[in-house]
């Protein structure tokens, strides 16, 4: 689904590298998770050469990328030890992690001794040097009762005297009111009480505390499917922010890292772009690093085919293995017509699975 954004070419912000202090904040801008299928054959090659996985690609496109598996499963310290491997090579690189339903979307705030062992389990990371921030998610339907609001104060610093960059995320607009509670910035479609991006900004640099990441999430504006119970995950993230709502986020993230710097010397700010369906995602957060500071890495000649208007001036990457080495292309293959409800710029028509086992409502 794209904006009604103008067409017009993205302006370009220049002086600065991916990473890097800007006014004294350190921004880093990826996409939340990478298993979709759906992006075989726009991000991802298809087939996938043997040896490939999609780290070698986005690793060496974003510093920083969230990790959402672990909100429906635990993960082993020897798979968390392997991603800070994976990393090796990109200093900048900090991986951010999303704590599992069970803390959650059971209600209520977590036991605080259930969310310390959680954070616990991230402790490989955090000793590699790794660790961006731990998101703690919680439903639209969490309301900003006075318990609610007292223990999640409660959670956060306690975390935060630990050691942890732990964030929480709410929805709800009554959330914006709450003084105690800097919340992570999610931009969602202005609806049904929603808690919109400016009033949860506000929030956030309220207070800013010292060692506490600054945290966006882009989860897109598709008004039609957000609140709709019969919308799987894939309907309800499809959204592609156009130009001038990139321009708009540019100027916001500048507004918001000045700020927090003036706090903290060398606060960390992330901005994940969490409106996945078909790549969408990664474009949003490629666009955003070349608005923000002019970084615009090598693309997959796919995803620059899928969004020539988006993508236009960024060079081609050539695929290679988690080696380095150049792969050799799959073999010559006729350019298939566009099929029934194509999208204009050639995307394949867009078929969207039911709600499976990992993708229960996690709005309400």
């Amino acid at each position: 689904m794209r904006s009604e954004g103008t067409t017009g070419e993205a302006d370009r912000r220049d002086g600065e590298s991916a990473g890097a202090p800007a006014g004294g904040a350190v921004v880093r801008i990826g996409p939340a998770g990478w298993s979709y299928a759906d992006w075989d054959g726009i991000v991802y090659p298809s087939p996938r050469p043997r040896g490939w996985h999609p780290l070698d690609l986005l690793v060496r496109l974003f510093p920083t990328i969230e990790v959402n598996a672990t909100f429906y499963r635990d993960v082993p310290a020897r798979q968390l030890e392997s991603w800070c491997r994976q990393v090796e090579w990109r200093p900048d690189f900090r991986w951010c992690f999303k704590l599992h339903r069970s803390l959650s979307h059971a209600g209520a705030p977590p036991p605080a001794d259930a969310l310390r062992r959680a954070l616990e389990a991230y402790a490989p990371v955090r000793e590699a040097g790794r660790l961006g921030a731990i998101l703690l998610q919680f439903p639209w339907s969490l309301r900003p009762t006075d318990a609610n609001a007292a223990a999640l104060s409660a959670l956060s610093a306690a975390a935060r005297d630990d050691g942890w960059p732990l964030v929480i995320e709410v929805r709800h607009a009554g959330w914006s009111a709450v003084a105690q509670l800097a919340p992570v910035v999610c931009d969602q479609p202005p609806l049904r009480s929603n808690l919109e991006v400016e009033d949860a900004l506000r929030a956030a640099l309220a207070h800013p505390s010292a060692g506490d990441p600054l945290y966006f999430r882009l989860h897109g504006r598709n008004r039609a499917a957000w609140f709709d119970p019969d919308a799987g995950r894939d309907a309800r993230y499809d959204y592609l922010y156009g130009p001038e709502e990139m321009r708009e986020w540019r100027d916001r993230l500048g507004r918001a890292a000045a700020t927090v710097a003036r706090a903290t010397a060398g606060a960390s700010v992330f901005v994940i772009t969490n409106n996945h369906y078909q790549g969408q995602a990664a474009v949003n957060a490629l666009e955003l690093q070349r608005l923000w500071d002019g970084t615009a890495p090598a693309v997959p000649e796919s995803l620059a085919r899928a969004f020539p208007r988006e993508l236009s001036g960024f060079p081609l990457a050539t695929p290679t293995a988690a080696d380095g080495t150049p792969l050799a292309p799959p073999g010559p293959a006729a350019e298939p017509a566009p099929g029934p409800g194509a999208d204009p710029a050639g995307r394949p028509p867009r078929r969207r699975k039911k709600r499976g086992r990992d993708e229960g409502p996690t709005l309400f």
